[in-house]
C-alpha cells in the first residue's frame, strides 16, 4: 500500500529525495531549538529550501508568519 502511494505521488510530480545528511538534520534541529512554535516537518522543509536556495510555500500563517521576515516564505492563501 505504501509503495502504491509513493507511485501515485510521483505520478503527480513529487520528487523523492535521499540527501538527508547530518548537515541538513542539524540545521533543522537548530531551527526547532530557535523557533519553538514550528513543527519538525517545517524545520526540515525550511532547511532543504535553504539548501536549494528556493522559496518555501505554505498556507500555515499561524506557525510561519513570525519567521517570514527571516526565511523566504510565500503563503499560498
Amino acid at each position: 500500500m505504501a509503495d502504491k502511494m509513493i507511485e501515485d505521488l510521483e505520478s503527480f510530480g513529487l520528487v523523492s529525495r535521499e540527501d538527508v545528511d547530518k548537515e541538513l538534520w542539524m540545521q533543522a534541529a537548530r531551527m526547532k531549538a530557535e523557533i519553538k512554535r514550528i513543527s519538525y516537518a517545517d524545520c526540515f522543509d525550511l532547511a532543504l529550501t535553504n539548501r536549494l536556495q528556493e522559496t518555501f510555500y505554505s498556507s500555515d500563517h499561524h506557525e510561519l508568519d513570525p519567521i517570514s521576515d527571516i526565511y523566504p516564505i510565500r503563503f499560498i492563501r
